[in-house]
């Protein structure tokens, strides 16, 4: 009796089995785009009714196991079919947030966080050593928004003549958004035989046209007015020009032109370039000045005084917010001066945008 229960079972499975591999046929030559008209085992075998329901997919785990539930429940009326999905609505959602992009380009590593000279900082994207001062006689682009930083100078200069004049200048900088920088700076003055006064007052402005390197050389507009105390009011132009290369190489070049509003009419024009090599990264730097300038007076034109300067430029940052600069210039023409010394203290006063205190500013030689 067991032996033939046994039988019938096998009979009955192997049938199940040869049911399933023909509605497996069936079902592939049904019409692919109406996933509700299947055969199922039961039809093939004539133990039920044609059913009109969904097939369930038998290409994976969950199908294998409906149409297992088809086989073994061949004896009953009662149809089987596969579980239901779990209801999307009842998953968390998932939030998916983009990174923050400006103008494709981003943001840059707040100052604070900067390990490097060439590290990209603040809102322009621009390296660590444009934000402070790298250059004696040549500056290089603008300061991040709000940045404020005091600088304090001393400027030599020594006539072959024998004749001498010192300048010392106290300023403020102040970054602001846009690429938009204003320098306000007082000047006192002192001249072999004559007493130390005040000079003058200067406003200068500049305004870099891209954030950095979306244009060749980072070009940046530089507008001054000198207001001085015994001459001419003075109006100056520079277009100034930057950039690094490789690891620890930096340049720039200033290239402009200064006219004298009255009296003789004075009207100075040139370039100042100069090349740098970060030492010790980023607190030491070493590196070469030039400029040349070319002087003509009212009714002279035609006689221009030529000076051409050359000399080394080191620059020391004890703390990331102070720097010491000096830079000597010797003269290599007849008109120019024996030497030309430029010693700048700076301290940072209050941090820009950039999450950090920031370096200081990139000014550089106020006068000639």
């Amino acid at each position: 009796m067991k032996i033939r229960s046994v039988g019938r079972r096998g009979t009955s499975l192997i049938a199940g089995v040869l049911a399933l591999s023909l509605a497996t046929a069936a079902g592939a030559a049904a019409d692919e785009g109406d996933p509700w008209t299947r055969l199922t085992p039961r039809d093939v075998a004539g133990q039920g009714r044609l059913t009109r329901r969904r097939r369930p997919d038998d290409s994976g785990l969950e199908g294998f196991k409906a149409a297992l539930a088809e086989i073994s429940g061949s004896d009953s009326d009662t149809d089987v079919a596969a579980p239901a999905p779990a209801d999307a609505q009842d998953l968390p959602p998932v939030l998916v947030t983009a990174p923050r992009v400006e103008d494709g380009f981003g943001r840059g590593t707040p100052i604070r966080q900067a390990r490097s000279s060439f590290d990209r900082v603040g809102p322009n994207r621009q390296p660590l050593w444009t934000t402070h001062r790298r250059f004696a006689s040549t500056r290089a682009y603008v300061n991040a928004p709000w940045q404020v930083e005091f600088e304090s100078w001393w400027e030599g200069k020594f006539k072959k003549s024998g004749d001498e004049r010192h300048r010392y200048l106290q300023e403020v900088g102040i970054g602001l958004p846009g690429r938009v920088q204003l320098d306000f700076y007082w000047r006192v003055q002192h001249e072999t035989g004559e007493d130390t006064r005040w000079s003058d007052f200067q406003i200068e402005g500049r305004w870099a046209l891209a954030k950095w390197d979306c244009l060749l050389w980072n070009p940046t507009i530089y507008l001054e007015y000198k207001l001085l105390e015994d001459e001419p009011d003075v109006f100056e132009a520079k277009l100034l020009l930057a950039d690094d290369i490789g690891c620890r190489w930096q340049w720039a070049a200033n290239l402009f032109y200064e006219r004298q509003l009255g009296g003789s009419k004075e009207v100075e024009m040139g370039i100042s370039a100069a090349l740098g090599y970060t030492v010790c990264d980023p607190s030491f730097s070493v590196g070469i000045e030039a400029k040349f300038e070319h002087v003509t007076e009212a009714g002279a034109r035609d006689d221009p005084e030529i000076a051409f300067l050359l000399g080394p430029t080191i620059q020391w940052r004890p703390t990331r917010n102070t720097h010491l600069d000096i830079a000597p210039l010797f003269g290599l023409t007849d008109d120019a001066p024996d030497a030309q010394v430029y010693v700048v203290f700076g301290i940072d006063l209050f941090p820009g945008t950039s999450q950090g205190r920031t370096a200081s500013l990139p000014t550089s030689s106020r006068a000639r």
